[in-house]
């Protein structure tokens, strides 16, 4: 199944389909800001905060730590 590249509003709102998107974005960045191997996983591959996309290396990436929720 190849990964995508996805806006962080679309990568949250798959993982938490049932609250609004600005919740869902901050619910997603507060796993990722609190997994240290993550973020740093993330931002070897060029990552930034204040970035609205992750690229489609990232998103495999943050699916690897928190499973990928298509497949829930």
């Amino acid at each position: 199944m190849s990964t995508p590249s996805l806006s962080k509003r679309q990568l949250a709102l798959q993982y938490f389909p049932d609250i609004t998107p600005r919740g869902a974005v901050n619910k997603l960045m507060d796993f990722v800001n609190r997994d240290e191997e993550l973020l740093c996983a993330i931002r070897h591959t060029g990552y930034r905060d204040r970035q609205k996309r992750f690229t489609s290396r990232q998103v495999g990436i943050i699916y690897g730590y928190l499973g990928d929720p298509r497949t829930a």
